[in-house]
């Protein structure tokens, strides 16, 4: 009888606590992404189309970051300001 009771208590405990427990943060801690690599786009890890580069100093293309579309850096989860990305000088590496 007391396993049922506190079982049934904990799994309240937990079903009214799930609300306030932020996925987001959780998951990027187990998210293992390659970071990009030479200059490479985060996103697509390509030579980047219309090179933007964000204030963490992570660089995408513009249509991968503009269709990435989420409040966060995709590879290090800091916040972006998505009309705040800046243009880099134009350094281009030739393949």
């Amino acid at each position: 009888m007391s396993r049922e009771l506190l079982w049934h208590s904990l799994s309240e405990i937990i079903i009214l606590s799930l609300p306030f427990f932020n996925f987001n943060k959780v998951s990027s801690v187990f998210r293992t992404k390659k970071p990009a690599l030479n200059g490479n786009c985060g996103l697509c890890n390509d030579v980047p189309v219309y090179r933007l580069s964000a204030d963490c100093g992570h660089v995408f293309c513009y249509y991968c970051i503009h269709a990435h579309g989420m409040p966060r850096c995709p590879v290090c989860a800091q916040d972006l300001d998505i009309n705040n990305l800046q243009h880099p000088t134009a350094r281009t590496k030739i393949l």
